[in-house]
């Protein structure tokens, strides 16, 4: 996967036919969001670091495999102890 600071925030995009494991740093060195893109027909298992959680309580999300012209994408917010999801869309 490919890995992109914008000013503001991290663009992971992933384009594997497999699946694909995207390591999250520790939610408390973050202040600013994370978005992950799934470009291709492997899903996407997003790891929380650590004693960090997805959601207040998950330790992973996946995210699905890309339908063209749909390409799942999350974003994640940090939080204290976890990584926000405030928005996603799905290829189904």
């Amino acid at each position: 996967y490919a890995a992109f600071r914008i000013p503001d925030f991290l663009f992971v995009t992933v384009a594997s036919v497999g699946a694909t494991i995207v390591n999250f740093p520790a939610v408390s060195s973050r202040t600013q969001p994370v978005a992950v893109k799934n470009m291709a027909a492997g899903t996407v298992v997003c790891t929380a670091n650590g004693s960090d959680t997805f959601d207040g309580s998950l330790a992973t999300i996946t995210i699905e495999a890309a339908a063209t012209p749909l390409f799942p994408c999350y974003w994640f917010y940090p939080g204290i102890g976890t990584w926000w999801v405030f928005a996603s869309h799905r290829a189904a």
